[in-house]
């Protein structure tokens, strides 16, 4: 399959992630690479974590504001906790 070709793109990401870790303070134990869907990854994340806030990040290419990307609107509605939408 193509399970082989994440992990070139999975070793970048994580080599950027330190990057920006260590710019921003952010130790390595707060820092996630996932391969697949990002709404699973998030609401798995926030479970494991106990997270009582995910902040998302969500933009309107069509300029109508209420409407959500797919991750974000999938978090807002499937998230075990208080979800708030950034726009961006």
């Amino acid at each position: 399959g193509f399970t082989e070709l994440a992990y070139p793109a999975t070793d970048d990401a994580k080599t950027v992630l330190s990057l920006v870790g260590e710019t921003y303070n952010i130790p390595p134990e707060h820092q996630f690479v996932e391969i697949g869907s990002v709404t699973d990854h998030i609401i798995s994340k926030a479970k494991e974590l106990n997270c009582q806030l995910i902040m998302i990040g969500s933009h309107s290419p069509t300029g109508f504001p209420n409407i959500l990307g797919s991750a974000a609107h999938a978090t807002l509605n499937h998230a075990p906790c208080d979800v708030l939408r950034l726009r961006i």
